[in-house]
């Protein structure tokens, strides 16, 4: 199964590491998908992710509903 291959994988080797140039608050024109997705971590599971910190982006494409 792919998720068993996946978890056994370092999040450097498959994850788009991804760093911020300004505050959140300071993004007014565009939004960068790491910023949104930051702000849905923080907010509907409760991270602290900071402007400071590094983060990694991925993409999950499901052959399944």
């Amino acid at each position: 199964m792919t998720y068993n291959k996946i978890k056994c994988v370092s999040y450097d080797k498959i994850g788009i590491h991804k760093a911020f140039n300004k505050r959140f608050d300071q993004y007014n024109k565009n939004v960068p998908q790491h910023l949104s997705a930051v702000q849905f971590a923080n907010e509907k599971l409760g991270l602290k992710i900071q402007h400071s910190d590094s983060v990694y982006l991925f993409y999950i494409k499901s052959l399944c509903e």
